[in-house]
């Protein structure tokens, strides 16, 4: 595994929600916005919380039907498209506990993977207090 060490997230670049098992990130100064897959949303937390990468396909096998390494180069993927979209950026690991495996069902596995959209740019670029007008918001002035 080539992707060694710890990320973190691109904090306060980037904003992040995680609901039933899907995450949602916002790049706050692109206006682009990320969806992340369940296995990918597990990597995402993983990340969040502070573990290191060697991590990720150990629980991500036990999570999902899937061997570690044989997750290993899918999760090296996904984190380094993370890393190319300025998502999260190389960290020093921090000292966690070993991430909480639920001992539950092992879901189908799908590989890590995010979808990138940039419909949303100029809505989540405008800045709410600076430009109202007296027509309200999200009115944008013209270009």
């Amino acid at each position: 595994m080539s992707y060694s060490g710890a990320y973190r997230v691109n904090e306060p670049k980037v904003v992040s929600e995680t609901l039933d098992g899907e995450t949602i990130a916002i790049d706050l100064e692109s206006g682009s916005y990320f969806s992340m897959n369940p296995a990918a949303s597990v990597v995402w937390n993983l990340i969040l919380d502070g573990h290191p990468a060697a991590a990720f396909p150990a629980v991500v096998a036990a999570r999902f039907d899937v061997a570690p390494e044989d997750a290993a180069g899918d999760i090296e993927r996904f984190v380094e498209s993370l890393v190319r979209d300025r998502l999260v950026v190389a960290a020093e690991p921090r000292a966690v506990a070993a991430p909480v495996i639920a001992a539950q069902g092992r879901a189908p596995y799908e590989a890590p993977s995010v979808e990138r959209f940039d419909d949303m740019q100029e809505l989540l670029l405008a800045d709410p207090i600076h430009d109202v007008t007296l027509a309200g918001w999200p009115h944008l002035p013209p270009t």
